[in-house]
This record gives C-alpha cells, sequence and structure tokens, in this order.
C-alpha cells in the first residue's frame, strides 16, 4: 500500500461505495480537465507532465477506487504558457461548467497569477502544485492553492550553507525580467542575498527566448564574483550555464527548483555540475510513499537508473492530494472541495508532512531539501 494518503484515499472510496450501494463502475467516469503547458517553450514540460503523471496517475487512481467510486478521466487543456490570454478565456470557459469541481495543476506562476482574480471571482477551487514563485500579492483569498517550497524560507539554508562550503563574499545575481516566477523570486532574493551576509556585485536580467548572453556572460565574468546567484526557469539557466561554462566562469550557480529539470542538464550540454537548489523532495527519503513513487515512475518511463525530477514529482504529489481532496470533499460542490482542502493537517506526502490553515502556500514543519547536480544527476548536497 502506499503510504498513509493512499490508505485515507483508499478508506474514504470504499465506505462511500458501501454506503451508497454502487460500485466504481455503476457511475460514469469524472472527467476533468488536465490544465497544463502544451504549446510553446514549455511544451516538453506538459508532453512529459501527462505522460508521466497523468496517464499512470489515473490508472493509479482509479485502481485504488477511483473518485467517490467513480473512474478519473483526465482531458488535456493547454495553458499555453508563455501567453495568458487564451488562457484566461479558457478558465472562464472551464468555471461555467459546474461538473468541474477544481482546476488542476496550472503549472508556472505566470499562469497562475493570470487566473487568480477568477478563482475567487467565479469561486473556483485551483491547485497550482508546481507553482513556485513568490507570491506578489497581498493574499491568495479563499481559492487558490500551492504546495511548493517558498524561496523565503528555502533559499536562506541554501545559500548559508553554500557561503559556508565555498568562502562566498560577492555573488552575481540573474533573472529574466519576462516571468514572474523568475521576477517575484528575484525581488525576493535581493533582500535575502544581503541578509545572509553577502554582497551583489553585479546584477544581470535577459529575456526568455534569449539565446546569445554573451553580454551578461562577459559582465559576469568581468565582475570576478564567487557564485551566481539565478532566478530561472530551466531551459533559461541552461543555457546561462553552458556560455558561463565555455567562458570559463565555473563558480558556483545556486538557485531553486527551477534548476532541477533535466532541460537544464541537457542544455547545459553537460556543463551543469556545480550548481545547487533546493528542492521538493529528496529521492534518498526512505519513507515508503517516496520509494513507492520512485518504483512507479522507473515501471511508467522504462529508467530504472534514474529518479523522477522535483517537477513531475510535485505533479504526482499533488494529483495525490487532489484525490484526497475530492474523496473526503462532503460533496463535489466546490465549497466543500475548498474546505477539504482547509481540513488538511499533517498530511503525509512524498515532499513530507503538509497542512493548509488557510489559502495559498502550504504550511511545512521541515527544512528544505538541499541538492546538486553531478554528472548528470540531482543528487543529496551532504557536504
Amino acid at each position: 500500500m502506499f503510504s498513509k494518503l493512499l490508505l485515507a484515499i483508499s478508506a474514504v472510496v470504499l465506505v462511500f461505495a458501501s454506503t451508497t450501494g454502487f460500485a466504481a463502475d455503476d457511475k460514469k467516469p469524472l472527467r476533468l480537465p488536465f490544465a497544463y503547458v502544451f504549446s510553446g517553450p514549455a511544451a516538453d514540460y506538459g508532453t512529459r507532465t501527462w505522460n508521466q503523471v497523468a496517464v499512470p496517475g489515473m490508472k493509479f487512481i482509479n485502481e485504488r477506487g477511483g473518485i467517490r467510486g467513480r473512474k478519473l478521466e483526465f482531458y488535456k487543456v493547454d495553458t499555453r504558457h508563455p501567453e495568458t490570454a487564451p488562457w484566461i478565456t479558457d478558465f472562464r470557459r472551464l468555471a461555467a461548467n459546474k461538473d468541474i469541481p477544481i482546476i488542476f495543476p496550472v503549472g508556472t506562476t505566470k499562469s497562475t497569477l493570470a487566473i487568480f482574480d477568477l478563482t475567487g471571482e467565479l469561486k473556483m477551487p485551483t491547485f497550482s502544485p508546481a507553482s513556485s514563485g513568490r507570491w506578489p500579492l497581498p493574499s491568495f483569498g479563499d481559492w487558490m492553492f500551492r504546495m511548493m517550497p517558498q524561496i523565503d524560507t528555502s533559499s536562506p539554508p541554501l545559500l548559508k550553507k553554500a557561503k559556508a562550503a565555498f568562502g562566498l563574499k560577492r555573488v552575481a545575481l540573474v533573472h529574466t525580467d519576462d516571468d514572474d516566477m523568475s521576477v517575484g523570486n528575484y525581488r525576493a532574493l535581493r533582500k535575502i542575498i544581503p541578509a545572509v551576509g553577502l554582497d551583489i556585485g553585479i546584477e544581470q536580467t535577459f529575456k526568455n527566448e534569449d539565446k546569445n548572453l554573451s553580454a551578461q556572460v562577459a559582465a559576469i565574468k568581468a565582475a570576478d564574483v564567487d557564485a551566481i546567484v539565478v532566478s530561472l526557469q530551466a531551459w533559461s539557466a541552461g543555457t546561462l550555464a553552458l556560455q558561463l561554462r565555455e567562458r570559463g566562469v565555473n563558480v558556483p550557480i545556486i538557485g531553486d527548483p527551477g534548476l532541477i529539470p533535466p532541460e537544464y542538464w541537457e542544455l547545459s550540454k553537460g556543463k551543469g555540475n556545480n550548481t545547487y537548489m533546493y528542492a521538493y523532495w529528496s529521492p534518498h527519503d526512505q519513507r515508503p510513499v517516496v520509494q513507492d513513487w520512485i518504483k512507479l515512475w522507473r515501471e511508467t518511463t522504462g529508467k530504472n537508473d534514474k529518479f523522477p525530477d522535483s517537477f513531475i514529482t510535485a505533479y504526482f504529489d499533488g494529483l495525490l492530494v487532489v484525490a484526497h481532496v475530492l474523496n473526503n470533499a462532503k460533496d463535489l460542490s466546490r465549497e466543500s472541495v475548498r474546505q477539504a482542502f482547509l481540513n488538511i493537517k499533517e498530511l503525509e506526502t512524498i515532499s513530507g508532512f503538509i497542512t493548509w490553515n488557510k489559502a495559498g502556500d502550504v504550511e511545512r514543519p521541515t527544512s528544505p531539501v538541499l541538492v546538486h547536480w553531478k554528472d548528470g544527476a540531482v543528487v543529496p548536497w551532504t557536504q
């Protein structure tokens, strides 16, 4: 069995079916949109998430009773990142369908922010488990939920460890100015870096689609910094890492979970060593919920010597939370689903124990997991 989370899902389904007198096959499937990016520069993320999370996740949950005795069926809805206008229109369309109790998984912080006002206006529970950008608004309202470790609590321990390990004094700070996650975390880092006793020697910025970063790399090299702190998506960070290493800039690169997907290593052309991040989870955590997820992912992908990355793991973990919420809600009304999120207290998940006392970011009692790239693999940073 797959941990307390899946025990809870299975138990609720069995009780629900026995008290209502039907089996899963006696009810029509529960069809939900899988709202994620399936086009544009991040389309590979969408393909990977659909194949490694949505498809095996449906089978996994349905084998354990589904959702309230009904089979779960996902269908694709493209959030079209980095565009927002079409996604806003689609969100309105989805919210108009009263048979849809939740919108999941949304994806990037940019896509999440784009529909934030509508979640309250249309009273639609929205769960964006892998949105990792610092929230720029005064609150999350009542209907938005997120699950990633956040920069204000996770980056300081990472930077403090890097400072001690490498004797850091001056760092470069790099971000893209057309990405909400990057901009939000950059603004946080401008305060966090001095707070941990480091100087920002130079700042550089560029746009997500930029491929030639020679000017930024030259400026960083001339600044003679001890490390480079980045707030970037994987594809931008990989491009930067390659060009830095080609110009002989070999100081540590320090970032967040955006540097963990394999696209970072691929775009760096194998030059991503000496890169350090905080992560969503540790594959070396021996809890059954973690090891069973690794086993399932390896069976799905055939990559028996690899581990799933943080984003794929966050989406699968999020899917388990969605199943828990829908099976434990009083009913499938949107208010009941919202309340079921708020009823989660110290629930065991792949990423640890989580609690929601209010809408927005989950609360976690544990310190962040620190990792680094080593020869094509993300491994625990134990130094």
